[in-house]
């Protein structure tokens, strides 16, 4: 519901690379950015600028989210807080469109 765009040409164009702009928090654990940035395509962004990335070959879920205040997600393996998630029963493309049709259901209907 608080999102600017979603599944459009524009932002599917956008790869990841937008990612390293946070790279400081990355370094502040001492740990690699562990996603190969140009892989993901953006296939969701919100208004705060959390973003769903997808991955170009494996359709693989990574949700970049800086700010949030989200339950459901689990950080990647070695990832600060505040970066990189996966969201569960949402690993795939097809199992997130369909996660994120069923909120909309609950949420319009």
């Amino acid at each position: 519901m608080n999102h600017n765009s979603v599944l459009t040409e524009m932002k599917a164009r956008r790869d990841a690379s937008f990612v390293e702009s946070y790279s400081w928090a990355f370094e502040d654990e001492g740990v690699p950015i562990p996603i190969a940035l140009t892989e993901f395509y953006s296939i969701a962004q919100e208004a705060n600028g959390n973003t769903t990335l997808c991955h170009r070959k494996t359709g693989e879920i990574v949700l970049f989210a800086p700010d949030h205040n989200f339950t459901h997600i689990v950080p990647l393996p070695g990832c600060p807080e505040y970066a990189l998630y996966r969201i569960p029963r949402a690993e795939g493309f097809s199992s997130w469109v369909s996660s994120v049709a069923n909120q909309w259901l609950e949420n319009v209907l």
